[in-house]
């Protein structure tokens, strides 16, 4: 994390959200450092969210070129002029137009070839896409750096994400007999490989797992509903693992927009009941 104070002029832009979670929460999103894997809608979407919020810096990676798919939901694009370019570079002209605050550069690297010198200078590393074996292992450099993983993936109108963010200390709020109190308190996540030696009968859990497990390339686009709230809420909780002002929901969420809308959260542990269901 860099070590930059927060202006005046940034107090000012950051008005509301410093008043919903404090002037210390917001310096330490001041000072995050992110990586986005992956710019299809899902990371156009949290690269926004995050960006809005007021982080130091973003680095934007993807090995992939513009297509005319990435027109449904990217908006991060010039779907008009970017065409055959690489995602990452055509996304970061826009992102920067949302906050001149933000440092934004584009890497067009994959997950293989990325070293653990480069990887410990973000605080948080959000990837969109990858196999199994690539995220493994970026989840176990980060578990050595302290750096906080989310991975997700959008196939069509199904999305998923999961969490691994070490030990998260935060301050938690109680409130008794109308007295609000704080104290520190810390959240232990399980590691991904850990995860994946899980079963839960729930079938959109099962689902997720299997594309985990079996898909190390999109067989469906993108639909720019699920990116939205898979990325929303994604955003939601990479501010929270850096503010350290509130715990992260349970490490496995998932999403269908076909059904009824609604998500489910899974708090997905290595010990002998395995699953907890939340929604």
């Amino acid at each position: 994390m860099s070590n930059n104070e927060i202006s005046k002029e940034e107090v000012d832009q950051y008005d509301r959200q410093i008043r919903l979670w404090g002037i210390e929460a917001q310096n330490r999103l001041r000072n995050a450092n992110v990586l986005i894997i992956g710019m299809g809608g899902f990371g156009a979407e949290v690269t926004k969210n995050i960006v809005l919020a007021g982080i130091n810096s973003i680095v934007l990676m993807d090995d992939k070129n513009v297509t005319m798919v990435d027109g449904s939901c990217q908006f991060l694009i010039d779907i008009t002029k970017d065409i055959g370019r690489n995602r990452a570079e055509c996304s970061v002209s826009r992102t920067k137009l949302l906050n001149p605050n933000v440092k934004v550069s584009f890497i067009a690297e994959t997950i293989k070839n990325l070293s653990n010198d480069y990887l410990k200078k973000f605080d948080v590393i959000c990837a969109t896409t990858g196999s199994q074996e690539d995220i493994t292992r970026l989840d176990e450099t980060c578990r050595e750096n302290g750096t906080v993983l989310f991975f997700g993936c959008v196939q069509g109108t199904f999305a998923y994400y999961f969490i691994d963010a070490g030990s998260h200390e935060y301050t938690k709020k109680t409130i008794k007999n109308q007295e609000t109190t704080y104290s520190e308190d810390v959240q232990e996540f399980p590691k991904f490989s850990d995860v994946l030696e899980t079963r839960n009968p729930s079938t959109l859990l099962i689902k997720a797992l299997d594309f985990i497990t079996g898909v190390k390339k999109p067989i469906l686009m993108e639909f720019g509903v699920a990116c939205a709230v898979i990325g929303g809420i994604v955003a939601q909780e990479i501010i929270k693992a850096i503010s350290k002002k509130d715990p992260l929901y349970n490490n496995f969420f998932v999403f269908d927009s076909q059904g009824d809308g609604s998500g489910q959260f899974y708090k997905v542990l290595k010990e002998k009941y395995p699953c907890q269901k939340f929604d």
